[in-house]
């Protein structure tokens, strides 16, 4: 009796415990994190979907296949190295070190030490043999002709020297089968831009070389041909061809070399009073040698100050290391570079940025760098999945990358190294 009264004193608080019970059961059963397509109540990766870019098995794990060989890394004895030699790759991964045999199918070598790399699909029938060829695996990468094009970008991978970089910068590729770059999106590709992190910063455009114009006066005479590129019209007479700012009217002056003509002078005297005589020569004179006093004394006193620091890569071929992390290859490298402050005045605090793609970059800070004083600096790039030398390495290290210093010349704040994988 107490418990039928129970249930009918409280039967709407147990109906709706029952209903949030059940439902929180259905939500569970039909949530599915990772996005596989398996619920997380089935999945026995519930927090991995499908990271390898080749789906989910029956269990909800992502395949993996680091060498894109089309064999998945859980079936490969060699988990990174695909087909290094052209010949394919057996049926557990390995790559084949020759063309399959026509006569004895279970005797195709490779490197697979333990030797029970059969090849695909081997048989016991030798007319089957023909049908079990490289073109017969299934080749994720595509090809044309029967030839191998991993990267897609229409040049085969026995003649591509980048055959795992397509057309990666969306600039399409060169002659080589690498990939065009234009970092600062200013019209010059990387590897002809001698300021490949600076494109139209100053709003000027860019030179011949990819640099960008600069005009710190706003006087209309770009920093580079400017003798006094942080002066500008002064005093209000506008600027000569050298960036200068004019101290007297130019079209107002007298002309030095007219007041002194000989062949003016007779023509003035008659004009003048009969009672000038020769004395007034001597009045003159200093008139025109003054004149152009003025204009030369600033020139000459603020010439001698130069700014400039230029880079150089010292060592760029540093091998960090690489170690295997989730089946992963990660690698680091090391950079040494030296700064000079080639000017005859102090600088302050810059930033050297290097790049070593696709290892990743890093910026350095610089305190400052008295006039004539160098800086060492050292930089370890990575851990990343990727290695430098796959198949070449190219290395760019750039001072004063965020442009706070004012140089007389930054056509030297870029170096580049080049090593060969």
């Amino acid at each position: 009796m107490q418990i039928a009264r129970f249930l009918k004193a409280h039967w709407l608080k147990i109906l709706v415990a029952v209903m949030i019970a059940v439902s929180s059961a259905a939500a569970f059963a039909q949530s599915d994190r990772d996005g596989d397509g398996i619920p997380d109540s089935s999945d026995a990766c519930p927090n991995r979907g499908n990271e390898g870019g080749l789906g989910t098995d029956e269990s909800g794990c992502p395949y993996y296949d680091n060498d894109w060989d089309g064999v998945y890394n859980r079936n490969d004895a060699c988990v990174n190295r695909g087909d290094e030699y052209g010949f394919g790759i057996g049926a557990d991964g390995c790559p084949l070190t020759s063309a399959p045999a026509t006569d004895a199918p279970g005797d195709n070598p490779s490197d697979n030490p333990g030797g029970d790399n059969p090849g695909p699909e081997q048989t016991d029938v030798p007319e089957a043999t023909p049908e079990v060829t490289p073109e017969a695996t299934e080749d994720p990468f595509g090809s044309f002709d029967g030839v191998r094009d991993a990267d897609g970008d229409g040049f085969p991978d026995d003649e591509d020297a980048c055959p795992w970089r397509g057309n990666e910068g969306g600039l399409g590729t060169d002659e080589t089968g690498c990939p065009y770059y234009d970092t600062d999106w200013d019209g010059f590709y990387d590897r002809d831009d001698a300021c490949p992190w600076r494109g139209n910063e100053g709003g000027l455009g860019v030179d011949e070389t990819g640099c960008p114009y600069y005009d710190a006066d706003w006087d209309g005479v770009y920093d580079r041909d400017d003798e006094c590129p942080w002066r500008a019209n002064e005093y209000g007479f506008g600027v000569d061809a050298d960036g200068c700012p004019l101290e007297t009217d130019p079209e107002t002056t007298p002309d030095p070399e007219a007041t002194i003509d000989p062949e003016a002078t007779p023509d003035v005297t008659p004009d003048m009073t009969p009672d000038v005589t020769p004395d007034v020569t001597p009045e003159v004179t200093p008139e025109v040698t003054e004149t152009p006093t003025p204009e030369v004394t600033p020139e000459v006193t603020e010439e001698p100050e130069v700014t400039d620091l230029t880079i150089e890569i010292t060592d760029g071929s540093g091998q960090g290391g690489c170690e295997t992390v989730d089946q992963v290859v990660v690698c680091t490298l090391t950079i040494n570079f030296t700064v000079t402050n080639a000017g005859n005045t102090d600088v302050g605090a810059f930033d050297v940025l290097i790049d070593g793609a696709p290892m990743g970059n890093e910026t350095v800070n610089v305190p400052g760098l008295a006039a004539g004083a160098t800086y060492d600096g050292s930089v370890e790039l990575g851990p990343v999945a990727a290695w430098c030398y796959d198949p070449d390495c190219e290395m760019t290290a750039t001072v004063d990358s965020g442009d706070v210093v004012a140089e007389d010349d930054e056509t030297n704040n870029v170096d580049t190294l080049l090593i060969l994988g």
